[in-house]
């Protein structure tokens, strides 16, 4: 009638990984994770169209536990402009032009 009441959390030494992470002598929470800030030079190709993706292999966060680093996804986001106007692959501009260029 009054049931047992169970709580579990993991290792506060371990944070339940099983094994604790040292660099340097001192002991690393998170799993061994450290937070690392990188400079990437990319090159965005030409006509590349708004909300697609781009990926970069093993540029990710890294693994929990010594696990390899995770792949890197930037999302483009093209914006208007007001000069030109985009359809499909073509780009368009409005200018005025006089009446000899044209017959020209």
């Amino acid at each position: 009638m009054f049931g047992m009441m169970n709580t579990q959390s993991p290792c506060p030494t371990c944070q339940g990984f099983g094994k604790i992470f040292k660099k340097d002598g001192k002991t690393v929470p998170n799993g061994g994770l450290e937070l690392q800030k990188d400079t990437l030079e990319i090159k965005i190709p030409a006509g590349i169209k708004d909300d697609a993706y781009l990926k970069f292999q093993g540029k990710g966060n890294a693994g929990v536990g010594g696990a390899e680093a995770g792949d890197l996804y930037l999302k483009i986001r093209v914006l208007p402009s007001q000069k030109y106007r985009r359809i499909n692959d073509d780009l368009y501009v409005r200018v005025e032009v006089s009446l000899f260029d044209l017959v020209l």
